[in-house]
């Protein structure tokens, strides 16, 4: 049976393929193709600035869609709805034309991306007893008002040295020593199995994260409450497809004792399409903290998507060929992606984090939990829940 190796320094676990079925991972050869007009995100027939803030609040999990206008998203048509799309657009609304947006293409629709109401466990970091804990359900469907820090706008990462990718941040408790990332000031993603000890079915505790400014200026915060999947937990196996967790700290703090904003350093989130991992032409780059030449620092590695991915991961997870490494679970997988208007030397580089980096097999090879509608609600909600 094919294992995969958990990437979480301190804990040498391995993870059982589930055998169960799932949704085809393929779409049909003679499925019909219908008309696009690209950048159209709301449907109203137009292209406009109400596009691109639909797109922005979109992938903040405020909306859902139709396989058309999920579709018509893709305004450069890459595979990957992202904050390309939405730039590209207010881009038109500033004089810039393209062959793409505000054009009708006709293409066959993209699979929607995950969408249904997912119940969690919410671990409160002031209780003793590690196993105890508090279920949630965060429902399928529109959020208009209950979705927490929808941004009107991002700001891109460097795109150049992996050391300015502030936004991935080290995890350390009583299980050993991992990775994440910034959502907002106060909301730290990583994966399941860095917060939840499987063999003795608790909680971790003394959970600390750690943001690296650079090698010298650092923040710390506490966390106050983990929340995890429900079926993380699946008999005496932990299901991979649910392996993906946030953490709720307090505030941050330099080494001074003063309070530290890090909410400016949150990832962009975007989903990538099963068109995108079925072309099996797109490359991603995973970024964790691990050990390289007894060095332990953040690191990244690069590869194209792998096309090994079982049937029944195939609507939640992601391969690609990279090397992993201990302690890079639940660090951030992102896209780059680069646009630049014809006639002009105007170029959109933009950065979205795609996935949660979950495990890596030998050589290179590394597997993650695909960002979904799921995995952002559960991001922007879970903090609703935190009275309950």
């Amino acid at each position: 049976m094919n294992k995969l190796k958990k990437q979480f320094s301190g804990v040498l676990a391995t993870t059982a393929v589930l055998l169960c079925s799932s949704l085809s991972p393929f779409a049909s050869a003679s499925a019909a193709t219908t008309s696009i007009l690209l950048g159209d995100a709301n449907g109203d027939g137009y292209v406009n600035i109400a596009d691109a803030t639909f797109i922005v609040q979109y992938l903040g999990g405020k909306y859902v869609v139709n396989a058309k206008n999920f579709t018509a998203m893709d305004v450069n048509e890459d595979g990957v709805i992202d904050e390309t799309d939405q730039r590209m657009i207010q881009y038109l609304e500033a004089g810039y034309t393209s062959s793409k947006i505000g054009t009708i293409v006709n293409k066959t629709c993209y699979t929607l991306p995950l969408s249904n109401a997912v119940q969690y466990r919410r671990h409160d970091c002031s209780d003793s007893n590690l196993k105890s804990y508090k279920t949630y359900t965060i429902p399928v469907g529109e959020s208009t008002n209950a979705v927490e820090d929808i941004p009107v706008a991002y700001a891109s990462q460097d795109n150049t040295k992996d050391n300015e990718n502030i936004a991935c941040v080290e995890i350390s408790s009583s299980i050993g020593v991992g990775s994440g990332f910034i959502v907002s000031n106060n909301t730290i993603a990583t994966a399941a199995h860095c917060i939840y000890n499987d063999s003795s079915n608790e909680f971790a505790k003394n959970v600390k994260v750690k943001v690296y400014v650079d090698e010298n200026v650092s923040y710390t915060a506490s966390a106050e409450f983990l929340h995890m999947p429900s079926k993380y937990i699946n008999g005496n196996d932990c299901d991979v497809n649910y392996d993906y967790a946030l953490i709720r700290v307090g505030d941050f703090k330099d080494k001074n004792g003063n309070k530290v904003n890090v909410g400016k350093y949150s990832v962009n989130l975007g989903i990538m399409t099963d068109e995108f991992i079925n072309a099996k032409k797109g490359s991603l780059t995973s970024v964790g903290y691990t050990t390289i030449d007894n060095i332990h620092t953040r690191y990244q590695s690069t590869g194209v998507i792998s096309p090994d991915i079982p049937s029944h991961e195939y609507a939640y997870r992601y391969h690609i060929e990279s090397k992993g490494g201990g302690g890079k679970s639940g660090g951030m997988t992102y896209f780059d992606s680069s646009y630049t208007f014809p006639g002009s030397s105007s170029t959109i580089n933009t950065r979205s984090t795609v996935g949660v980096h979950t495990s890596g097999g030998d050589g290179y090879k590394s597997y993650g939990v695909r960002v979904n509608l799921n995995l952002i609600r559960f991001y922007k909600m879970s903090k609703l829940f935190e009275g309950a």
